[in-house]
C-alpha cells in the first residue's frame, strides 16, 4: 500500500484563505449592483430617439439623457450583462375589457395626444440584438407606412406589441422568423377604416410555434378559411381576436372551421363585430376551458343555445347587438354555476320576457358578484 505524506497546516490554512478569497471576487462579480448599458445600444437608442417627433412624446424622452440607458423611461436590462431587453413607447392607456372600446373614447385619446409620433421606425432598433420585449403601442406612425420587413430579424423577441401603430399594407410574412414569439398583438388602428392592413397570407403564423396570444384586431385576412386553419396547428394559442374584420357575408363560423382540440385550448376568444349571420355556432360548445367570449355586434339570430350552461369558466359574457330572440332553457339555466361570472352583456337583443319574477332571481346563480350586467330594457329583472 502506499503511504500518505501529511501536509503540513499552515499550507492547508494558506489554500483556504485563497479560495475564500476566489469566492470573494465571484460574488463581487455576480453583486446585484445595476450595470451601465452597453455603449453600442445606448447609441442605437439615441439614434431611435432622433426618428421620433419629441415635441408629441409627452415628456416620455426627457428621460432618455445620461450614459446608463438602463435607467431610461420605458426600458428595461439584463442585470448581469447589461443588454436591454425591453423596450415599450410610452405612455400607453390601457381599455380593460370591462371597459369596451368606442369610437368616443379612442376619439378622446387622440384628441389628448397620449403617444410619441415618427414617420418611420428605425431600423437601428436592429442593434438591440438581446431585446426580448417590444412594445410600440404607443407609437404613432404618420402617412401610408409599411410594416419594416427588418422587424422578422429581431429573432429573440418573444413580446411584440405593434396595435394601433398605424401601418397600412400587407402584414409582412417575415414575422414567421420570430420563432420564440408568444404574444403578437396587431390591432388595426382605425376603428371605422379597419381594412388598410391585413393579412394576404396566413401561412407564415404557423411558424410561430411558441405562440399563446394573437390579436388581429382590424387586420383582415384575405383567406379567413386558411388562417382559422393554421390558427388549428398553434399547439399553445389560448387567446385569439379578430374583431371588425369582414363585410357582411365575408365570413362564417361553418362546421369543421376549428378543430377541436384548439378550442378546447382557447380561453379567450374576440369575434365582434365581424357581420356573423346564423344561430350561435354549435361547435363553440367544445371551448371546455373559455373565460372570456365576444360575439357582439354581429347579425346572430335564433336562440342562446342550451349548451351555454355547461361552459362554467366564463367570466365575461357580450352577446349585445345581435338578434337572439331567446335562451333555451331559460336565463337561470343559462346562468347555472357560472361562479367566476362578472361581465354579462345581453343587451340590443330581441329577447322578450327571459329574465322575469317567475325565475328564482340573478342573485342566487352567483352575480351578486358581477361588476357590470346589461339585459335587455324589456325583461324584467324581479
Amino acid at each position: 500500500m502506499g503511504r500518505y505524506r501529511q501536509v503540513p497546516g499552515f499550507v492547508i490554512f494558506g489554500a483556504v484563505l485563497l479560495l475564500i478569497g476566489s469566492s470573494w471576487r465571484c460574488s463581487c462579480g455576480n453583486s446585484s449592483a445595476p450595470l451601465l448599458c452597453r455603449r453600442e445600444e445606448r447609441d442605437a437608442l439615441l439614434e431611435f430617439k432622433q426618428s421620433l417627433e419629441s415635441n408629441s412624446s409627452n415628456g416620455f424622452l426627457r428621460s432618455w439623457e445620461g450614459e446608463d440607458c438602463c435607467v431610461w423611461e420605458g426600458l428595461s436590462c439584463d442585470r448581469a450583462t447589461g443588454h436591454v431587453i425591453r423596450l415599450e413607447i410610452l405612455p400607453q392607456v390601457t381599455i380593460t375589457e370591462n371597459d369596451p372600446f368606442s369610437y368616443e373614447k379612442w376619439e378622446s385619446l387622440q384628441l389628448s395626444d397620449p403617444v410619441v409620433y415618427a414617420s418611420e421606425l428605425s431600423p437601428s432598433l436592429l442593434r438591440l440584438r438581446y431585446l426580448n420585449h417590444l412594445d410600440l403601442s404607443g407609437l404613432r406612425i404618420n402617412g401610408s407606412t409599411l410594416i419594416p420587413a427588418f422587424i422578422g430579424s429581431m429573432k429573440h423577441l418573444s413580446y411584440l406589441n405593434l396595435s394601433n401603430v398605424g401601418f397600412q399594407g400587407v402584414v409582412p410574412p417575415h414575422l414567421g422568423n420570430l420563432t420564440n414569439l408568444e404574444v403578437l398583438d396587431h390591432q388595426a388602428l382605425d376603428y371605422y377604416s379597419p381594412y388598410d392592413l391585413f393579412l394576404a397570407d396566413s401561412h407564415w403564423i404557423s411558424r410561430l410555434v411558441a405562440l399563446k396570444y394573437l390579436d388581429l384586431t382590424g387586420v383582415p385576412p384575405v383567406n379567413a378559411q386558411d388562417l382559422m386553419q393554421v390558427l388549428n396547428t398553434l399547439p399553445s394559442l389560448s387567446h385569439f381576436a379578430l374583431s371588425r374584420c369582414f363585410a357582411p357575408g365575408d365570413f362564417s363560423i361553418s362546421p369543421g372551421l376549428f378543430n377541436s382540440s384548439f378550442l378546447a385550448r382557447l380561453q379567450y376568444l374576440d369575434l365582434s363585430r365581424n357581420n356573423l349571420q346564423g344561430p350561435i355556432p354549435t361547435l363553440l360548445r367544445n371551448m371546455t376551458s373559455i373565460r372570456h367570449l365576444d360575439l357582439s355586434n354581429n347579425d346572430l339570430y335564433g336562440s342562446i343555445p342550451i349548451w351555454f350552461s355547461d361552459l362554467n369558466g366564463l367570466a365575461h359574457v357580450d352577446l349585445e347587438g345581435n338578434q337572439l330572440d331567446s335562451i333555451e332553457g331559460g336565463f337561470s339555466f343559462f346562468i347555472r354555476g357560472k361562479c367566476r361570472l362578472r361581465f354579462l352583456s345581453l343587451g340590443d337583443n330581441l329577447l322578450q320576457g327571459e329574465i322575469g319574477r317567475n325565475s328564482s332571481g340573478i342573485c342566487a346563480f352567483g352575480l351578486e358578484l358581477c361588476e357590470e350586467i346589461d339585459i335587455p330594457a324589456n325583461c324584467q329583472t324581479g
